[in-house]
This record gives structure tokens, C-alpha cells and sequence, in this order.
């Protein structure tokens, strides 16, 4: 607990917590980080992965204004010039040797899961969990330490004392004031005599500035009672097990700025927008870029998109007005329900069976099947969104589970982007393909982005840096998406076309675009009797309302299956709907 040297970090510290003029959204009193205001919906196995490492790189200040250092991000060259960037969630670990605090290291958090049920494990209440989502508020020199990086091996580090012994103090600081402990500087929570843990023993317990309980070795653990005793009095750290733990695992998204900016828009942002149907149709509902925050923290959890309650747990959180940016990746269903079956498959999670594909398909469909039956419906109806809006929340509420087991109704994306447009306006979503962002650019992938969120392109991008191409363009890497795997779908083809008789049902030609059938807020009027359907019709007409990328490769036309052999043992020519991806022969099984 003793104050050491570095009087810089206390000096930032208390100024960015005296000039940050935002309140919790929450309605939390205390301190914390600024909410994020885009978000990557989903999906799992869509690529979100690449595109979260790409932006935390490209679109980092480090880029975008060239400095690590964090006291020119808000200085005359980078904000001062009308520049705008992102910041991710922070995961901080305050490391020891025997009884000694040797080493702060930092990474950027990926997927923080706040937003769902199945994987969620902070506190319950609206409140404290928007104040445990947003995390302590931690000064912006914390991120110079992961810059560029989400993988915590590859950051930076405080080693030297002075500086390790600020850190500390900033980090205690801030958690005491996280905790509503300012008066004390005690950076815990009693309750019945014990530590605040709410309830939990998982690895996420405890506030953002909480416990972790043992991962690793003891080594790599701090001691509590080495930092806090002497500013906690009367708190038992000694007699409770959770204590020890403390600081082990602190998460913060980055505090509002204290400056605002007007942003300056890059040419490449200019020409994406005025190419764009939805901000040609809706010249006013594009992004803030006048007196808004240089900082724009961003999430990304694959598994929000079909969480029931997300959409509604988001908007109760945010700031007023909403001024959230989300993004969803689209990939080929059938393709991306293999590739998260096989993923669990490698875990071997507990609530994973090690059995074939086919079958774990076969048996989630039926389950839907007979939970939609039980309500009076069908899987066509509610997968093309023939039915009044509270009977669907009710369906989707009842039949619709959310974990990455759930491979079959984690693909029917249509039916989760209808709940979320019952809360969030259209133009509030980019909707990109996973197979048409495999074969973009790094620079259009970018321009993109940033169009849609309001944000400033990476300062040496003609020609764009090796590194950021690395990380930003599938395409040089052979269409391979980091940790995605993207390779051809071993299935066997009465499989494929039962998977694709779910989501692309009878006569719902006309709405199948984005690799999906179109919800009723995106969704065309049908085309007159006898009238063929224009297979890009229906991605024209939803990318009028939803930002998109220009059309491309991404989604093939729907093809037709002839003189095949259908479920019932009869002929089936019906359009069967996209592949998105080749086959393989069924003899070749590999993960991806």
C-alpha cells in the first residue's frame, strides 16, 4: 500500500478524473469508463476475431496520429486536428514475485459478455452491472501498454519500481473510487463480512476491478495484503479466501475525454459514404462528427447478436441519446454452424457431446421444431416473420438459447436482427458478409468502418503499413481469417440441403440476401405474380436502410437442385438457397 514515486501517472490520474465530464450511464455515482459506443455484434466463427484485431491496430491513435504516447492522442496533432479514434476494453494484471508487485502488463479485451445470460457471470442488477461493463476509470496512459495487441504475452510492461510502485497506486485509487470507497481509499466491498464477489466463483468474479480466483501459478497472483492492508482498516483480508485475488484481473473501457472535436473526414470516407444507398437515403442519420468525444470505445462479443435480451439490456445501459454503431457479420449459415460445431467440438465443453455434426443438427432442429409446434407455429413462419411482434418475442424468448452449443439458431440470422430492430434504428447497423469481407481490401475494409462509425483512417495508408496489412486484408492471406478457418465444409450433401431447407424455406426467394432471409423491418414487398426474382433485388432494397458493403462476391445468387433425391424420397427442384461455400467429400473431415 505504500505511494511510491512517478508523480506523472498520479498527476494524469487525478486530472482525468476531475476534467471527465461524463456520469455513469448507469446511474452509478462512482467513477467509471466511458461507455462503448460501437459494438461487433456477432456472429461466432463470422470472423469477428480478424475484424477486432484488425481495427484494434489500424484504428488505434498509434496509427491514426502516429504517437504511442498518450498525452499527444488529445494534444494539437491528433484530436486538436479533427481526428477520431478507438480504444477497446483493457484487461490489466498486476503481477508478482514472492511478496513483491514486480510488473503491470496490459492487453485489449475481445469479448466481455456482459450483454448475455448463458455466459455472463458479474452482477445481476441493471445498475452495478452497467458499472461493472464500463469498469474503474483509469487514466489513458494505461493504454500505451496495449497498443495494438489483444494477446496479454505481447504487451508491454511496467517493470521499473517507480513506475510499478504509481501504477499500483493509480490502480487502488481508481478501484477505490470504482467502489464507491473515495473517502478511505479502500478498493473492496463488504458484505456479511466478506469480500463483494456477488455470488459467484467463476473466473469473472467480483467487480471489474474484482477477483480472479487461481488460473495460474501462485507466481504470476498477487497478494493482497502486500498492497491494501494498510489502507483498508478493520477489512478481514487475511481471513477471506477471495482476497488474495484482488487486482488480479482489472477490465476498464476507456473514460470520456475532456476535449471534443469536429471530425475531419478522410476522402476515402467521404467517397464510402456517397457510395452507400442507406446515407444517400438517409442523409442525416450518418454519425455524430461535430462536438463528440476523440475516443470511441468499442466491444466485441460474437454471441450478443442472438441473445434475446441484449438489444433491450443495451439500450437501458447506453447513454442518452443512443449514439451506438454496431456491426454484424453475415457468414453462409450452413458454413458458419459447421465451423462453430467444430470449435466445441475441440474444447470439449461440458455441455458439449462428442458426436457427429449431422446428428447434433439434426437434434437442435428438432428441438426448435418442437418448441416452435408447442406455440402454435412453424419453423418457416418464424424464420420468415410471418407473425405479429409480440407472438415472435414470446417464440424467440421460449425457443431461442444463446451459448456457442446452439450452432443451428446462432445462424438464423434474420430472426435475431429482428429483435434488435425492435429497439435500434437501421441505420445504426453495418451489415457486412464474412465471405465479401475476405476478399476486401484492407483500405476498403477500413474506409468502411470508419464511415459508418465516424472515425479517422490510419496516417500512412498510401501504401497502408505491413503490419496493419497483415492484420486487415484475408485476401493476401489466401482468404484465410485469423483464427477463423474458413476451408471447405465436409458434409454430406443430404445434410447441407436439409441446414439449407432451415434457412432458406419455400418461397422465400425474394428475401434472401446478406446470407439470410431478410427480417420484416429490412425485408421487400414481394414481386408481382409471375414476375422472376432478381436475385440482388433484395439486397438493394435492405441497403437502402442498413449500411452494407458495395455488392460483390459475397452471397451467390440462389441455385436450384435438380434430380436429387429430397428428405421425403421424391424428386426436389426447389431453389435451394445459397452455398456460400464449396463441399468437400464427405471422406475428408477436417476442423475449421
Amino acid at each position: 500500500g505504500k505511494r511510491g514515486g512517478g508523480a506523472d501517472w498520479k498527476a494524469e490520474f487525478v486530472k482525468s478524473v476531475e476534467g471527465a465530464k461524463a456520469t455513469s450511464a448507469s446511474g452509478v455515482a462512482h467513477p467509471s469508463g466511458e461507455f462503448p459506443t460501437m459494438l461487433i455484434l456477432g456472429t461466432s466463427k463470422g470472423g469477428s476475431t480478424f475484424l477486432f484485431d484488425c481495427l484494434v491496430l489500424a484504428l488505434h491513435p498509434k496509427s491514426v496520429c502516429g504517437s504511442e504516447r498518450s498525452e499527444d492522442w488529445l494534444g494539437p496533432s491528433c484530436a486538436g486536428s479533427g481526428k477520431r479514434f478507438l480504444l477497446p476494453a483493457l484487461r490489466i494484471h498486476v503481477q508478482r514475485k514472492l511478496k513483491d508487485v514486480t510488473r503491470i502488463s496490459a492487453n485489449a479485451i475481445k469479448e466481455n459478455y456482459v450483454l448475455t445470460r448463458a455466459m455472463y457471470h458479474g452482477p445481476l442488477g441493471l445498475k452495478e452491472r452497467g458499472a461493472y461493463y464500463r469498469g474503474p476509470q483509469l487514466p489513458l496512459k494505461m493504454w500505451e501498454l496495449a497498443i495494438g495487441r489483444r494477446q496479454a504475452g505481447a504487451s508491454q510492461q511496467l517493470e521499473e519500481a517507480a513506475e510499478v510502485a504509481a501504477g499500483v497506486t493509480t490502480l487502488l485509487d481508481a478501484c477505490a473510487r470504482h467502489a464507491g470507497n473515495p473517502k478511505d481509499g479502500c478498493p473492496v466491498m463488504l458484505r456479511r463480512k466478506s469480500i463483494h464477489n456477488w455470488g459467484s466463483r467463476d473466473r469473472r468474479i467480483g467487480e471489474a476491478c474484482g477477483f480472479r480466483p487461481p488460473m495460474t501459478k501462485p507466481l504470476t497472483q498477487v497478494v493482497t495484503e502486500s498492497l491494501v492492508a494498510a489502507r483498508c482498516p478493520g477489512v478481514p483480508l487475511a481471513g477471506v479466501p477471495e482476497a488474495q485475488y484482488f487486482l488480479g484481473d482489472i477490465r476498464a473501457f476507456p473514460a470520456a475525454a475532456n476535449v471534443t472535436v469536429t471530425l475531419k473526414m478522410d476522402p476515402d470516407v467521404i467517397a464510402v459514404r456517397e457510395g452507400d444507398p442507406a446515407s444517400v437515403a438517409n442523409p442525416t442519420s450518418g454519425p455524430q462528427t461535430s462536438g463528440v468525444s476523440p475516443v470511441v470505445g468499442f466491444d466485441a462479443c460474437p454471441y450478443y447478436l442472438a441473445e434475446g435480451m441484449a438489444s433491450a439490456m443495451l439500450a437501458a445501459m447506453a447513454p442518452r441519446p443512443p449514439a451506438l454503431r454496431l456491426i454484424v457479420l453475415l457468414r453462409s449459415p450452413v458454413a458458419r454452424s459447421y465451423s462453430e460445431w467444430s470449435m466445441a467440438q475441440q474444447w470439449t465443453g461440458v455441455f458439449h457431446r462428442s458426436h457427429p455434426f449431422e446428428l447434433a443438427a439434426a437434434e437442435q432442429m428438432q428441438k426448435l421444431k418442437g418448441c416452435l409446434r408447442s406455440l402454435g407455429l412453424s419453423v418457416d413462419v418464424f424464420v420468415t416473420g410471418k407473425m405479429d411482434g409480440p407472438s415472435f418475442q414470446k417464440a424467440h424468448g421460449r425457443c431461442i438459447s444463446n451459448d456457442y452449443y446452439h450452432y443451428i439458431s446462432n445462424s438464423l440470422y434474420g430472426v435475431h436482427l429482428r429483435r434488435w430492430l425492435f429497439t435500434f434504428q437501421p441505420e445504426q447497423f453495418l451489415l457486412l458478409e464474412t465471405e465479401l469481407m475476405k476478399v476486401m481490401s484492407a483500405s476498403d475494409l477500413l474506409a468502411l468502418v470508419a464511415s459508418h462509425v465516424g472515425l479517422s483512417l490510419p496516417l500512412e495508408r498510401r501504401p497502408l503499413r505491413q503490419p496493419i496489412l497483415q492484420r486487415c486484408e484475408a485476401r493476401s492471406m489466401h482468404g484465410h481469417l485469423t483464427n477463423h478457418k474458413t476451408k471447405d465444409i465436409p458434409l454430406d450433401e443430404e445434410v447441407e440441403w436439409r441446414l439449407q431447407k432451415l434457412f432458406f424455406p419455400q418461397g422465400t426467394e425474394s428475401l434472401w440476401a446478406l446470407n439470410m432471409v431478410l427480417p420484416p423491418q429490412l425485408a421487400p414487398p414481394p414481386p408481382p405474380d409471375g414476375q422472376p426474382v432478381d436475385p440482388k433485388a433484395a439486397r438493394a432494397y435492405a441497403c437502402l436502410r442498413v449500411h452494407c458493403a458495395p455488392d460483390g462476391p459475397a452471397t451467390p445468387a440462389p441455385w436450384v437442385r435438380t434430380g436429387q433425391i429430397s428428405a421425403d424420397g421424391g424428386r426436389d427442384s426447389r431453389p435451394d438457397g445459397p452455398a456460400g461455400e464449396r463441399r468437400a467429400s464427405n471422406t475428408t473431415r477436417r476442423r475449421n
